[in-house]
C-alpha cells in the first residue's frame, strides 16, 4: 500500500498564501471589470511605517497565534504575494493582505514589497469585501459590515446579491446588523461573534415593538447576550431568553421569604430535605432510610392533609 505524505503545518500555509495572493488579484480585477474604479499600477518595497490599515477592513478582530504562524512562514520563504496598497497624502493605506502586513511587522521588517493602486474609496471597500466575504472565520457582523460600506454602490439588493454571492434575503439579515442600537454595535465591534444575522434581524424588530422601552428592557438584552458570551445559551434561543427575563421581571414570584426549606438529620448527619414554595411541596430522603412503614405513614398523613382541605373547601 503506498503511504501518502500529509503536508506538513509549514506547507499548508504556503499554499494558503498563495491562495490569498489569487483571491486579492480576482478581487482586484473584480471590481475593475465592474466600473474601471481602479487605474494603472506599479510595484514597489515600501517603508513600512508609512503604511496604514484599510478602513473598509471587514474583518473587525485578528487572530493573533494565526498571525505568528504566518510571520514563521514568511520567515522561512519569504513574502510570496505582495500586499496591495493605495497612495494617500500621508502614505499608502491597505487595500488587501492586511494579515500579511500584520505578520511582516511582527518579523520587525522595515520595508514590505507592495503593488500600488490608484483607487478611490469605493474600489477600496469594493475589494476589500470581494477578498475576505466568503472566509469561513469571518462572522455575520464582519460580513454585514463589509457589505454595508458598498451597498449605496448598488440600485437594487438583487444587484448586490449577484455581487456578493449571498442570497436578497441573506442581504436584509447582514444589513440588520447597521439597524442596531449604537451600544449594541460598539459591543459587536469587539465581540464580533457574539450574534448571528438571524438574531440581528429578530433583534431590530424585537427594539421596534410598541411595548419595548429601552431604560426598562435593556438590561435583560444585555444579560441574554452575556449568557451567549458564556456560552450559557445559545443563538436561536436569544430572543427567547430576553421575552422570559422581562417577563419574569415584570411578573416577580414570590419572595424567598415565602419560602420554605428544611434538612433532615439522623444521628448528626443529613438525610434529607424539605422544601415549599407557591409552587410545590418536595420532600426528598435516602432510600435506605425508608421503610415500607414510613413510606405508607408519609403517603397517608399527605392524603389526610388533603382530605382535610377538601372538606374545609366545602364548608
Amino acid at each position: 500500500m503506498t503511504q501518502v505524505n500529509k503536508p506538513s503545518a509549514l506547507g499548508r500555509l504556503q499554499d494558503k498564501i498563495a491562495t490569498n495572493g489569487k483571491t486579492q488579484l480576482k478581487a482586484i480585477s473584480e471590481v475593475k471589470e465592474r466600473n474601471s474604479l481602479v487605474s494603472a499600477v506599479n510595484e514597489s518595497s515600501l517603508d513600512i511605517d508609512l503604511i496604514t490599515p484599510n478602513p473598509f477592513q471587514p474583518r473587525k478582530v485578528f487572530d493573533h497565534e494565526k498571525i505568528i504562524e504566518l510571520a514563521e512562514a514568511i520567515k522561512e520563504n519569504g513574502l510570496i504575494q505582495p500586499i496591495a496598497v493605495r497612495a494617500v497624502d500621508d502614505g499608502y493605506q491597505i487595500i488587501a493582505g492586511e494579515r500579511r502586513f500584520r505578520a511582516c511587522k511582527y518579523l520587525g521588517h522595515t520595508s514590505i514589497q507592495a503593488v500600488i493602486f490608484n483607487a478611490d474609496d469605493e474600489a477600496t471597500a469594493m475589494m476589500a469585501i470581494s477578498e475576505n466575504i466568503d472566509r469561513e472565520d469571518l462572522s455575520d457582523y464582519e460580513v454585514g459590515q463589509a457589505i454595508q460600506n458598498i451597498s449605496h454602490l448598488f440600485k437594487k439588493k438583487t444587484e448586490l446579491s449577484r455581487y456578493t454571492g449571498k442570497t436578497r434575503s441573506d442581504i436584509y439579515r447582514y444589513l440588520a446588523f447597521n439597524d442596531l442600537p449604537d451600544w449594541l454595535k460598539g459591543r459587536l465591534n469587539g465581540s464580533p461573534s457574539l450574534i448571528n444575522r438571524n438574531n440581528a434581524q429578530l433583534l431590530v424588530s424585537f427594539f421596534k415593538e410598541a411595548d419595548y422601552v429601552e431604560s426598562k428592557h435593556k438590561e435583560h438584552v444585555v444579560s441574554a447576550l452575556n449568557m451567549i458570551e458564556e456560552n450559557a445559551l445559545t443563538q436561536t434561543l436569544l430572543l427567547p431568553k430576553i421575552r422570559r427575563l422581562i417577563r419574569d421581571a415584570e411578573t416577580p414570584r414570590r419572595q424567598s421569604d415565602n419560602v420554605v426549606s428544611k434538612k433532615y438529620a439522623l444521628k448528626g448527619k443529613n438525610v434529607g430535605g424539605f422544601s415549599f414554595d407557591y409552587n410545590k411541596v418536595v420532600i426528598k430522603l435516602n432510600s435506605e432510610l425508608i421503610t415500607d412503614d414510613v413510606a405508607t405513614s408519609i403517603y397517608q398523613m399527605v392524603a389526610d392533609a388533603l382530605a382535610e382541605l377538601e372538606i374545609g373547601s366545602d364548608n
